[in-house]
């Protein structure tokens, strides 16, 4: 899971798979992230949210034929380069602070194991902590 806040609103994405997390992909994210900020500067918080789920959607895709965080890896930006509009809408998964408290304040352990990204966005700027448990 992946939480973003402009400060006012929190937004959650809930795409991906558990390993992503062994297959360093930080900087490919934050890439992707800063490519969508950039087109939609003005929007800096959805942008961020919209990057973090195709990302997710690419990941859970490449995972139905990977073996291991290698062919992850692979099939991964195989996935990216081949998704299409109807695919993300179909797999895209967030939720708003509301639901996100009330899913998971009583499931911490639950949270923090699952928790891959912070993202502060301040106007058209994103600060990501990367967090990895």
């Amino acid at each position: 899971m992946d939480i973003v806040t402009d400060g006012n609103q929190v937004i959650g994405a809930h795409n991906g798979v558990p390993m992503m997390q062994k297959i360093t992909s930080g900087c490919s994210v934050t890439a992707l992230i800063a490519a969508f900020v950039a087109v939609e500067p003005t929007h800096a918080l959805e942008a961020a949210v919209s990057a973090l789920s195709i990302f997710g959607v690419a990941g859970e895709l490449g995972m139905e034929s990977a073996k291991g965080p290698a062919s992850l890896r692979v099939n991964l930006i195989d996935s990216l380069c081949g998704l299409d509009e109807g695919t993300v809408l179909k797999f895209f998964h967030y939720f708003e602070a509301e639901e996100f408290y009330s899913r998971y304040y009583s499931q911490t352990p639950k949270l923090l194991v699952n928790l891959h990204y912070v993202i502060i966005v301040h106007g058209s700027n994103p600060f990501i902590c990367g967090l990895m448990f």
